[in-house]
C-alpha cells in the first residue's frame, strides 16, 4: 500500500510540474509571443524550398474591391458612424492590397478621414481602372 500511495504523490507532483510549464508556455506564447511565432513558422515553413510567401492572387483582391465597394458607395446615409468606418476601412484596405499588387503608390493609409481621404480614394479607384482593374464602384 506504500508503493501505491508514492506512485499516486508522485504522479500528481508530475502533473502539477508538467501543468506549470504548459502555462509558462502559453504565458510567453501569448498575445506577447505573437511575433516569435510567426518568425518560427517563417523559419521553419519557408526554409526548404527557399520560396517567399506570394501576395493573395489579383482575382480575390478585385473580388473584394466589387464586393466592398458597392456596400461602400451604396451606404444608406442613416446607417450609424461604425458601420461606416468599418466598411470605409475595409474597401480602403482592399483598395491598398490592390495598389501594393500593381505597384501603385497611394496615401490610403496616411490621410485622416475627410475630404483628402475622399479625393485620394477617388484617384486610386480612376488609377485602378486605368490601370485595367474591373471593379464597379457605384456613382
Amino acid at each position: 500500500m506504500p508503493q501505491v500511495a508514492a506512485v499516486f504523490i508522485l504522479c500528481a507532483a508530475l502533473c502539477v510540474v508538467l501543468g506549470g510549464f504548459a502555462y509558462l508556455l502559453g504565458a510567453m506564447l501569448g498575445k506577447r509571443g505573437e511575433p516569435f511565432r510567426d518568425w518560427v513558422a517563417g523559419q521553419t515553413r519557408y526554409r526548404k524550398s527557399g520560396q517567399q510567401p506570394a501576395a493573395r492572387p489579383i482575382e480575390l483582391i478585385t473580388a473584394d474591391l466589387r464586393r466592398l465597394g458597392s456596400r461602400f458607395h451604396a451606404l444608406d446615409p442613416h446607417v450609424s458612424h461604425t458601420k461606416v468606418e468599418a466598411v470605409r476601412s475595409g474597401y480602403d484596405r482592399a483598395l491598398a492590397e490592390c495598389c501594393a499588387a500593381l505597384g501603385i503608390t497611394h496615401l490610403l493609409g496616411v490621410l485622416p478621414e475627410g475630404p483628402e481621404l475622399d479625393a485620394e480614394r477617388t484617384r486610386v479607384e480612376r488609377q485602378l481602372t486605368a490601370s485595367g482593374v474591373r471593379f464597379r464602384p457605384a456613382a
